[in-house]
């Protein structure tokens, strides 16, 4: 019996671990062509939430604006999603993030039946 629960444990902590490794992955800079060729910085917060911000852009007003806010990473989906601020205008958009199988970060923000798509590279 005693076991039987050590292996449960141990198989526990290894899912805990690679899901912390994979949440992790989203860290760094990221540029975006699409994005007046932006480059954004995301980090995680003290509250737990991830966070970007526009360190570098084509568009010098959109410098130290907050992109994304309240990212969590969902591990039944393998992905995040939070809120995306229009640097332009600062509306509020759902946001979905994915990390891609060649390495990209997808980011899709979604306002009733408005979608855009940003792929940024690390």
């Amino acid at each position: 019996m005693k076991k039987v629960m050590l292996l449960i444990l141990t198989v526990l902590l290894v899912f805990s671990i690679n899901a912390q490794n994979t949440a992790d992955k989203i860290a760094g800079n990221w540029y975006s062509q699409d994005l007046d060729q932006s480059t954004i910085n995301v980090y995680k917060a003290a509250d737990g939430f991830w966070y970007a911000n526009i360190i570098k852009s084509a568009d010098s007003k959109k410098i130290g604006k907050t992109l994304l806010s309240k990212i969590k990473f969902n591990t039944a989906d393998n992905n995040y999603t939070g809120i995306l601020t229009s640097p332009t205008n600062s509306m509020e958009i759902n946001a979905t993030i994915t990390l891609t199988t060649n390495g990209k970060l997808k980011l899709v923000g979604k306002k009733l039946f408005i979608t855009k798509t940003y792929m940024f590279t690390q």
